[in-house]
Parts: structure tokens; sequence; C-alpha cells
């Protein structure tokens, strides 16, 4: 049987989140002050996550949980992660207007990113041919 806690983690799990982009980019822009001022090898423990949560919903009268905004951060941070990987690299680049890194073919074809992980970073990722 289930103990409450474990129910409660479940069903926020369960719930979609509903970021509206200016809430979003405020959350973002908090984690780059904050990572900015941080020594360089440091990173965000759970006590950053719950800063950040009680400055969003003071800021905006919203009622984010702390593993809502780990969860919406640390889905940003993988996908940037995703794009400073193969921004660099040979025929990449980042178009600015469309917002999309720019991959050519012989870069795609070496990447040993599977089909699934592509799909879901779809809208961050333009081929190019």
């Amino acid at each position: 049987m289930l103990r409450a806690r474990e129910l409660r983690k479940l069903e926020v799990q369960i719930q979609a989140t509903n970021w509206p982009p200016a809430i979003s980019e405020y959350l973002l822009d908090w984690f780059i002050e904050k990572k900015l001022s941080m020594p360089p090898k440091s990173v965000f423990k759970k006590m950053h996550h719950t800063t950040c949560t009680s400055a969003v919903n003071a800021k905006y009268g919203t009622t984010y949980t702390v593993d809502q905004v780990h969860r919406h951060w640390r889905r940003h941070k993988d996908t940037w992660g995703l794009v400073a990987k193969h921004m660099n690299e040979s025929g990449g680049g980042f178009d600015y207007d469309t917002k999309m890194l720019t991959l050519s073919n012989s870069t795609l074809t070496e990447l040993s990113v599977s089909i699934s992980c592509l799909n879901s970073h779809a809208s961050y990722i333009h081929y190019l041919k």
C-alpha cells in the first residue's frame, strides 16, 4: 500500500503543468542570475529550487511546487545541453530568427541519438539538406 507522501508525489507527476511564457522566462532568468552569482563548479540544490519556487509564486500569485519548478528547469537544462553540444560542430549553428539548431547531414548521420530523442526535441532542431 502506498503512503500518503508517495500518493501526493504520483499525483504531481500525473498532472500536466502549464507554464505561461512570462513565468517560464522569469524562472529561467532567476536560475541564470543565481548561477552567475555562484562559484563556477557549484550545482543547484533543493534549497535553490525552493527559493526559486517561492520567488515565482510570490511574484505571479501561483501555486507551483518545488518538484514542478525543478522539472521545468531540468527540461530546459537538458534541451540546452543538446543544443550546446552540437552548436559548434562543423556545419552546425543556431538560427536566431527561427530559434533552431541547424545540423548538416553528415553531422546528423554521425549522431548516436535515438530517433525518439530527436522527435522529443524536434522544435529545437532543424535539419539541413
